[in-house]
């Protein structure tokens, strides 16, 4: 296992229900492909470096989390895929 850092844009306009569903559907992705978060941190909406889909802000969520590299392909599909995310990085940390 390896541990990485995901940082997650969501779209500013969705409730914090709706965030915290999409932030647990990370966690059980995670989980089920074997890994575990060590940390998250919800640092809420920011206004973001440059617009995004023309949004001026994000709702962003940071994860410290231990996971094979085969889990990080099957997040970032996952993630890709949904119009509330707008943005994802997932860095490895040494």
């Amino acid at each position: 296992m390896r541990l990485y850092e995901g940082l997650l844009i969501f779209r500013p306009d969705l409730e914090k229900e709706e965030v915290e569903k999409l932030t647990q559907s990370f966690e059980e992705l995670l989980q089920k492909e074997g890994g575990k978060v060590v940390e998250k941190l919800d640092w809420g909406v920011r206004r973001l470096a440059y617009p995004i889909k023309k949004l001026e802000e994000g709702y962003y969520t940071i994860f410290n989390f231990e996971a094979s590299p085969e889990a990080i392909d099957k997040l970032k599909t996952a993630f890709k895929t949904d119009e509330r995310v707008l943005r994802k990085l997932i860095t490895r940390k040494k």
